[in-house]
């Protein structure tokens, strides 16, 4: 009998098939490895994007509001304004300013808020005038009547006394401007008794009255990680208010005021709005305000596994928990100081900080 042939195998031998296994273990971890670097790396690259958006977008926002600061008001007899006489409803409005820019120093490198004030009317600044001495009950005598309409906010201005009313009625014929108590709500205008037992001013021949229509306010701050805008709007109509976000991962806003010497629009230092000067302005150094100086801190909304921002000191020594803004300052014009250390993990989020100097120019055209 020829012997029997068998025919040869094929396949794999259970080592082959081992090192085949631990072969391809080894470059799948190699490529989730890779994969996961990858990732972190996309995320940082997009949230450090999502940062820089967020801050340039947030200064092109204060910048062009901030130009508007004082608009309606490019007249000095306003700034020396101490005493104001308003009512609405039931009593003195609460707050009423006319300052262009105010800032409310957070303290302790905490975010500090702005608000900036206009008139809705641009043409305010050109004053009517009194033609006659009278009494605040009184209708006003004025030296035109063109450019005011019923329901319009106007302002006598004699020294440091103003006198905020709303035009209820006009007399061409007269040239007169009666601010008679409405029967309802809003009520700009007191009654006589009311302006009597309060002591509001007589006013004389030559003094002011602007056409301001009405008087807008907006407050920028930030509150649980956004900038934030608050509008107030007073008027003919009364007293509103809207809060609005604007810009997220916004941390921390910093502002200080450019101050120039009296008579002069050239600035030499700048300010915190603390102390018994800057914390609330004097009408004589309120006019000295000629610029702000802003910061803006965004923050990427990924998180590190680690610390990767420290401390940063400015050249006059204030030590930052977080970045520097104005690092190379002096001692008579500190840079504004920062405080993130309210968030634990603060130094294992990467930051972005957006500073300008922005001019008032309605203030500056005014030519205190």
């Amino acid at each position: 009998m020829p012997p029997t042939i068998h025919p040869r195998h094929k396949g794999f031998s259970l080592v082959e098939l081992m090192v085949g296994l631990a072969v391809g273990l080894v470059a799948s971890l190699a490529i989730v490895q890779t994969m996961s670097l990858f990732e972190a790396q996309k995320r940082t690259t997009n949230s450090g994007s999502e940062a820089q958006e967020n801050g340039l977008v947030s200064i092109a926002m204060l910048e062009q509001d901030i130009h508007n600061a004082g608009s309606g008001l490019a007249e000095p007899s306003p700034f020396d304004c101490t005493n104001f006489y308003t009512y609405l409803n039931s009593g003195a409005i609460t707050g009423f300013n006319l300052a262009p820019v105010a800032i409310v120093d957070g303290g302790a490198g905490a975010s500090d808020t702005i608000s900036i004030r206009y008139t809705t009317n641009f043409l305010s600044s050109l004053p009517a005038f009194l033609t006659a001495d009278t009494s605040a009950a009184s209708p006003f005598p004025v030296s035109r009547t063109f450019g005011f309409s019923t329901s319009n906010l106007a302002l006598i201005v004699q020294g440091a006394n103003c006198t905020l009313f709303n035009v209820s009625a006009i007399d061409s014929s007269a040239s007169t401007l009666t601010h008679a108590p409405a029967s309802s709500s809003p009520n700009l205008n007191p009654a006589s008794a009311y302006i009597t037992s309060n002591g509001w001013p007589d006013y004389i021949a030559g003094a002011k009255v602007f056409n301001i229509n009405g008087l807008v306010t907006h407050t920028y701050s930030v509150n649980n990680g956004n900038l934030q805008v608050v509008e107030s709007t007073l008027n003919g109509a009364g007293q509103s208010s809207t809060t609005t976000p604007l810009v997220s991962n916004v941390v921390n806003l910093q502002a200080q005021y450019g101050i120039a010497p009296a008579g002069s629009t050239n600035v030499t230092q700048w300010v915190d709005a603390t102390g018994s000067t800057w914390a609330t302005p004097s009408s004589t150094d309120r006019k000295r305000i000629k610029a702000l100086r802003i910061v803006v801190v965004t923050r990427t909304t990924a998180i590190a596994p680690t610390n990767v921002t420290n401390t940063c000191t400015t050249d006059s020594g204030i030590i930052n928990n977080g970045p520097c803004a104005w690092k190379a300052d002096s001692a008579t014009s500190p840079a504004p100081a920062i405080d993130l250390s309210g968030n634990a993990d603060w130094q294992r989020y990467r930051y972005r900080t957006y500073q300008t100097i922005i001019p008032l120019r309605n203030v500056i055209w005014t030519n205190l």
